[in-house]
């Protein structure tokens, strides 16, 4: 039973929450527009669409990401709008190598990011496609022992691995 004070506010298993963070994680793939390997949100049509927030927030995480890993690409401003959003943790992220490798990561995710950062090497496309595809099968696999807060970070990683980061492989 449930206090006077406390709002309604259905409980998620694991197994519940990483499903629907997957459905809103396909939710905002409908909203990516693909240009020189670079990943775009539309966020104006996916709002007038009415998505919901958490879908909102990954597509724009899923950009970010593409944005990280393509730097010095073609960025087109006048057709959609790029929210920068915080590198995850202290690996999760292009030069994000826990100031070279000495800190520790701070959870789940970080750590893969950290085994990916050591595989990785950096300006080597097609070298890298082991280790890519190492961290998209370790985010699938270990997602139940993320922090929920990282759920739509990983899901945003792995969809910009899955897609771009295996170009050339």
């Amino acid at each position: 039973m449930l206090e006077p004070n406390q709002p309604n506010i259905p409980i998620q298993s694991t197994d519940e929450r990483i499903a629907y963070i997957d459905q809103e994680t396909e939710v905002a793939m409908n909203y990516i527009v693909h240009h020189n390997n670079r990943m775009y949100f539309d966020l104006d049509r996916a709002q007038k669409d009415g998505v919901s927030g958490e879908a909102l927030d990954i597509g724009l995480a899923i950009e970010d990401v593409s944005n990280e890993y393509m730097s010095g690409k073609f960025i087109p401003s006048t057709y959609f709008r790029s929210v920068p959003l915080p590198i995850y943790g202290n690996y999760c992220g292009p030069g994000h190598s826990g100031n070279n490798f000495t800190l520790p990561p701070i959870d789940h995710l970080d750590w893969g990011c950290m085994q990916h950062d050591k595989c990785y090497k950096p300006w080597s496309p097609g070298q890298n496609c082991e280790c890519n595809r190492q961290l998209i099968y370790f985010i699938q696999t270990n997602r139940r022992w993320m922090p929920d807060s990282a759920l739509p970070i990983a899901n945003a990683i792995r969809a910009y691995f899955e897609r771009v980061g295996l170009i050339g492989c």
